[in-house]
């Protein structure tokens, strides 16, 4: 049974606790707000559980015992957090996952050149081999961008991540631009459209056949063996996390420190699992928001330059101008959010 089939069993014990709906529902929102919070499915099942072993004792509605379902969903998180329960997986990228995940994104690519295909009307256009070609490269070199971004920050700081995702854009750029220099002078039979759509099916097939045949493994991490490691642990888990400066990263480091030096015992002994402190500390929601309107504000300005340079080709079109107006709108919004968070 996969993870998402336990959290759906878990939520329809809840409904049939008292044999109803609303019981149901209930579960699906607090549980589903949960998941969107990137909680451990597992920690989500067993609050479930408790809530269904309520509900059957008590016969009477989960929003009478435990109030608004988003309400209890924020209470349950916080106090796992007080009492140091691992709450997520540490953003780690399997070869496998880095696989799979690459081709569904490659997909998604061929979908949205499959769209614009469709709302400018270019269904004759002919098929060259780049259009093929172009998704795998553009997903590879996305994929690439995130999986260096998050080994870095967990090792170094964010800042440092930023700087290590941006030179690991410059290989994936040229090998994009390579995809389209090398596969536009090359047509092959059929439209764009048909190519786009055989692309869209056939990577997700290959991302299917890949993740039957190559079985995915639990990630195996192992115990830090002594405080330096275990720091290291503390602080790779802090900056995963993405709703933390550097400088509270580095505030909670030395608070540790002198904690565990105060008390004349080893960080492990008096704090346990490293991810599990790093946990104990509430997100600062500002932070990951800002850091959110500035990734933006850069895909802003990539259209920006795409739209000035189709300008001064003469080959500006209205699509180009519309596709920019809505990434501004969209980084003005999370600027937005970030100041409310503020």
């Amino acid at each position: 049974m996969t993870a998402q089939t336990e959290f759906h069993a878990a939520v329809d014990r809840v409904g049939a606790a008292r044999r109803a709906e609303e019981d149901q529902d209930w579960a699906l929102t607090a549980g589903g707000r949960l998941l969107m919070e990137e909680v451990l499915e597992r920690r989500i099942v067993e609050a479930l559980d408790e809530v269904a072993e309520q509900v059957a004792a008590a016969q009477e509605p989960a929003q009478e015992l435990f109030g608004d379902p988003l309400t209890w969903a924020r209470g349950q998180e916080a106090a796992w957090r007080e009492q140091g329960v691992a709450l997520k997986a540490p953003p780690t990228t399997s070869p496998r996952d880095f696989a799979v995940e690459t081709l569904i994104i490659a997909s998604f690519y061929a979908g949205l050149f499959l769209l614009y295909e469709l709302i400018t009307w270019s269904w004759a256009d002919p098929l060259k081999l780049s259009f093929l070609l172009a998704p795998l490269a553009l997903a590879l070199t996305s994929r690439t961008i995130a999986a260096v971004h998050t080994a870095v920050t967990a090792a170094r700081s964010h800042t440092a991540g930023v700087l290590a995702a941006v030179a690991a854009a410059l290989p994936g750029i040229a090998l994009s631009v390579g995809a389209f220099a090398l596969g536009n002078p090359v047509t092959l039979p059929g439209t764009a459209m048909l190519g786009f759509l055989g692309a869209v099916v056939a990577y997700a097939l290959l991302a299917w056949a890949t993740a039957l045949a190559w079985p995915a493994r639990p990630a195996r991490t192992a115990a830090p063996h002594d405080d330096a490691s275990w720091y290291g642990a503390l602080g790779a888990a802090l900056r995963s996390r993405g709703d933390l400066t550097d400088s509270r990263v580095k505030e909670i480091l030395a608070e540790a420190r002198s904690h565990a030096q105060e008390a004349g015992t080893s960080p492990a002994e008096e704090f346990g699992a490293a991810e599990a402190y790093a946990q104990r500390f509430a997100p600062n929601r500002a932070v990951a928001a800002r850091r959110r309107a500035w990734l933006m504000t850069g895909v802003a300005g990539l259209a920006l330059l795409t739209s000035v340079l189709s300008l001064i080709d003469g080959q500006l079109r209205p699509w180009t101008g519309l596709w920019l107006l809505l990434v501004v709108v969209i980084a003005a919004l999370e600027w937005r959010r970030a100041r409310k968070l503020s």
